[in-house]
């Protein structure tokens, strides 16, 4: 029981000095104080009105203070005064926390706010209860004021707005001629770099589609603050959009002391007379120097004598010399010139020309130029020629901009009541599933994370369906030097939390496997250490979600349009199969079959790249899947799916595995799916959408295997093709390739690449020359030739620091880096190239053994968890197997792999195909 001078004792500094409002109550005969601190504007906040209203319940005559404003207390009081002061407030009813809310609440009538709230929500802008006075609000603390749906709406604005003002490195006005000619006001400013989905938004403000692209043109340029560089119109004219965009990429990618030099050079204009100029320009700012503090002639003469001692003058001498003039000479010596950023001068480094000018050099995720289509009328609405001729196809729409995630609010505090109750979210999920657009969704998350358990990629789906890639908070910010965007939420999952306990326990005899008998005839008892299985809930964020150092590109495009490196792939597939892939004209609609008495795959002749890798998936499902023996009796098939299940998870398991890859996926529809999903039990479903999952991921993880050992045995064969004839000596000059991917390993000395982690990667470089090696020519032979006389066939730069020359001598290469003074011998240029995931740490930041609920790539069983699986009779995954062997390897190297597992399968499964000839018609398994 606190008494009323204990409790004043306890605020009496900040009574003393005014700083906040102490409320005093009473609760029985015990006395309670709280502090108040109110904000600039003398208001209350939302979760201050609730305390107060909570303080005013349990003492209807509880008092507010502060001895700024109220009287019989002062900044000089005791103890004792001040206990005074407060009673007489609190027995006289002055300054009762009733009146204090009033006074203090600013907030508006219900049917004010309600008003305004609409007129907010109309606008698409969030609303904020709370009056403006002048203050600015925490965007990043909820207090209050606002709904959840409205916080979310304002830092969606927040981020689209931060977005794109760190992107925008200058702005063209585009418009349309046939307005501008007309004296029409118009044109819409564009920031660059840009998307396609931007693009063609403000081509559709000015009226621009594909049926008038001619009336398209540029009207204006626009520099920003953060890249001042000027050019006349005419040169951001002459440019098409992709280049622009180009360029405006490689500034936004400079760094910030890159940027002055870049905008001085500009000035200077050497490389200013065309857009293709300045995307050179920007990648060779090394042969460029920079003073940012000299601003005139004098100044620089000052520099040269005084820093760099050019001359050595006696310090009487100084007060006598004229730099200016000293200054200007060295001015007209450099050719350089003073600007807003300082002076700037060419130092004659080698100018390496990286973009030619042609469309092809342009990265092609920076090719967004296209027109919108124009909007098409209702056909309900209007009335169409009977003959009228069809439409043109519409291209496939513009990438979508990141969709926020939709939370699983979970309200539970204890860990095991959360796990329920996400696990009751999944099972709703899984009922929702099947409305055909959702489900397509889930197919495209499943896709990107197959992998993943069944139960995460679910919740992916559910809460972030675009999401492409997933880490922790922690390992986006440690592993990868990226930080998630200030109030993005989090994606949950589930991942292990095992446990371990002591437990009494049955001594078991090692050799005999039964209980040790005691002397007393009973089974010995022996305390063991058990791991008991659980799971937590956690979240990650999708890289859409996080801001930092950009990652490597990992996307695949090389599927796409009629299938690049189509026989790379189909032989990709063909060692996928379980079976033969064979070619035959099918008669009626089907593109192939799986043939289950002959075990083979049957594709129909003469369809188009896409479709034969499509239909070769597809029954490659099936193969996989639903192979039975159509000889044996009923009951040994009843276990297998029905028809309409069979197509269900052969479609969906092509469909993901073109979705991983790029394929085109327009024409699956999964419309069916409600009705096949109607009336079925939950755990059938479960199992079917399992059974896709893991059938897609064991499909596209041997494809990904098969493709890396053909694009191995292609780099030999290219290797092999690069060096000459053995009975010939030759020297051959490789140079970085161009693109942004080189550009950190571009002229970086031997030691400097080393200390990134970095080596002389043979992948990196493109063959640029090839000639024969005359007897008594010398690595410094062929750098001097290659930087001073140039034979014409050559089409590279000046050999320059990071190029490498391999010596073909006597049957033998050697591989030479040069270096910042003379080479350095990098034999690994020569090995053949390792193609690697560069993010896979992020596959295993969570990464476990339990293939139930994991969320993280590789749950690989071990070899010993499935050789007990198999010594028991249970069926145990080909693929599993050979995945746990794999890592094994990698952990301890050296170690024997366990064949006996290997051998019994494969011999189980000749025993299979050897069974005896059918008498029974063929059956086929058709897509």
């Amino acid at each position: 029981m606190a008494s009323l001078r204990d409790t004043v004792k306890q605020y009496q500094e900040e009574l003393r000095d005014g700083i906040a409002w102490i409320a005093f109550w009473r609760e029985g005969r015990s006395w309670n104080g709280e502090d108040f601190y109110l904000d600039t504007g003398d208001s209350l906040t939302a979760e201050q009105k609730s305390r107060l209203e909570e303080i005013r319940q349990k003492d209807p005559a509880a008092v507010i203070l502060n001895s700024y404003y109220c009287g019989y207390l002062a900044g000089d009081m005791t103890v004792d005064e001040l206990t005074a002061g407060v009673r007489r407030h609190y027995e006289n009813g002055y300054n009762d926390v009733a009146d204090f809310i009033a006074a203090h609440d600013d907030t508006l009538s219900p049917e004010v706010l309600e008003k305004a709230r609409a007129l907010a929500h109309a606008a698409g802008l969030p609303f904020y209860e709370r009056p403006y006075n002048g203050e600015e609000i925490d965007p990043y603390i909820y207090d209050g004021y606002m709904s959840i749906e409205d916080y979310e709406l304002m830092h969606q604005k927040i981020a689209q707005e931060r977005s794109e003002h760190l992107a925008e490195q200058f702005s063209i006005l585009i418009d349309s001629r046939s307005h501008f000619e007309t004296g029409q006001p118009g044109g819409v400013w564009l920031p660059m770099p840009t998307t396609a989905e931007q693009l063609h938004k403000a081509m559709n403000r000015i009226g621009i589609t594909a049926e008038n692209s001619q009336d398209f043109f540029i009207n204006g340029f626009a520099n920003t603050e953060q890249q001042p560089f000027d050019v006349p119109l005419s040169v951001i004219q002459s440019a098409g959009i992709d280049e622009l965009n180009y360029f405006g990429k490689l500034l936004e990618m400079q760094r910030d002391e890159d940027r002055d030099k870049f905008a001085a050079a500009v000035t200077l204009g050497e490389y200013a007379g065309s857009v293709k100029d300045l995307i050179n320009l920007a990648q060779n700012l090394d042969c460029y120097w920079i003073y940012p503090t000299i601003q005139d002639e004098e100044a620089y003469g000052h520099y040269l004598i005084d820093e760099l001692d050019e001359l050595e003058l006696p310090e009487a001498a100084k007060n006598y010399f004229m730099y200016e003039e000293y200054g200007r000479d060295a001015v007209k010596n450099d050719r350089g010139i003073f600007t807003a950023q300082g002076y700037i001068y060419n130092n004659k480094n080698t100018f390496s020309e990286w973009y030619s000018g042609h469309e092809n050099d342009i990265p092609k995720e920076y090719r967004v130029m296209s027109f919108p289509q124009p909007e098409r009328p209702d056909p309900a609405k209007v009335e169409m020629d009977a003959a009228a001729p069809p439409q043109q196809s519409v291209p496939p729409a513009v990438a979508q901009e990141s969709r926020p995630v939709i939370p699983i609010v979970l309200t539970s505090e204890k860990p095991a009541d959360k796990l329920k109750e996400i696990t009751d979210r999944l099972e709703q999920g899984i009922k929702e599933l099947f409305d055909s657009d959702r489900y397509k969704e889930y197919l495209r998350v499943m896709s990107k994370f197959h992998n993943y358990s069944f139960n995460n990629t679910l919740l992916i789906a559910m809460q972030k369906p675009d999401a492409s890639l997933v880490a922790g908070f922690q390992s986006w910010k440690n592993n990868f030097k990226r930080n998630v965007v200030k109030g993005e939420k989090g994606i949950k999952i589930l991942v292990p939390s095992p446990f371990k306990i002591r437990q009494e326990m049955e001594k078991i005899d090692p050799e005999t496997q039964k209980p040790v008998i005691g002397a007393d005839g009973k089974p010995v008892k022996e305390e063991k250490e058990i791991t008991i299985p659980a799971f937590k809930v956690v979240s990650v964020f999708d890289v859409s979600q996080t801001e930092g150092k950009e990652l490597p590109d990992i996307t695949v495009d090389m599927l796409t349009g009629d299938v690049e490196h189509f026989k790379d792939v189909f032989a990709a597939l063909e060692k996928t199969s379980p079976v033969p892939i064979g070619f035959e004209k099918i008669e009626g609609n089907s593109h192939g079959y799986y043939h289950l008495e002959e075990k083979r795959i049957a594709i129909d002749e003469g369809m188009s790249e896409l479709q034969t890798i499509k239909t070769a998936i597809h029954e490659i499902a099936h193969a996989k899947l639903h192979d039975i023996d159509p000889n044996a009796p009923k009951e040994e098939q009843a276990d297998r799916p029905d028809r309409r299940t069979r197509e269900v998870q052969a479609e969906s398991v092509a469909y993901a595995v073109c979705q991983h890859y790029g394929l085109d996926t327009s024409d699956y529809s999964f419309g069916y799916v409600a009705g096949w999903s109607s009336g079925r039990e939950l755990d059938e479903l479960k199992s079917s959408l399992e059974t896709i999952r893991s059938t897609a991921a064991e499909i596209i993880n041997s494809i990904d295997e098969h493709l890396q050992e053909i694009q191995k045995e292609h780099d030999r064969e290219q290797v092999q093709k690069e060096v000459a004839e053995p009975d010939k000596d030759t020297f051959s000059i490789y140079q970085l390739k161009r693109g942004d991917e080189t550009r950190d390993f571009r002229f970086e000395p031997y030691d400097r690449l080393a200390a990134t982690g970095r080596t002389a990667d043979r992948a990196n470089y493109d063959l640029i020359y090839t000639a024969e090696l005359t007897p008594g020519t010398s690595l410094e032979d062929i750098y001097t030739r290659f930087n001073i006389d140039h034979p014409k066939d050559f089409k590279g730069h000046s050999l320059s620091v990071s190029d490498v020359v391999v010596l073909h001598q006597n049957g033998q290469d050697t591989a030479h880096y040069v270096d910042s003074s003379g080479y350095r011998q990098v034999p690994e240029f020569l090995q053949p190239p390792e193609k690697e995931n560069p993010l896979k740490h992020v596959e295993d930041t969570i990464e476990q053994n339990d293939n139930n609920f994991d969320g993280i790539i590789n749950n690989t069983p071990s070899v010993d968890e499935l050789e007990k699986k198999a010594k028991s009779g249970e069926q145990i995954s080909l693929t599993d197997l050979a995945d746990a062997i794999k890592a094994e390897k990698t952990r301890s190297k050296g170690k024997e792999e366990k064949p006996s597992i290997r051998a019994q399968l494969k011999a189980d499964k000749k025993k299979v195909q050897k069974k005896t000839a059918r008498q029974k018609p063929q059956n086929l398994e058709r897509s």
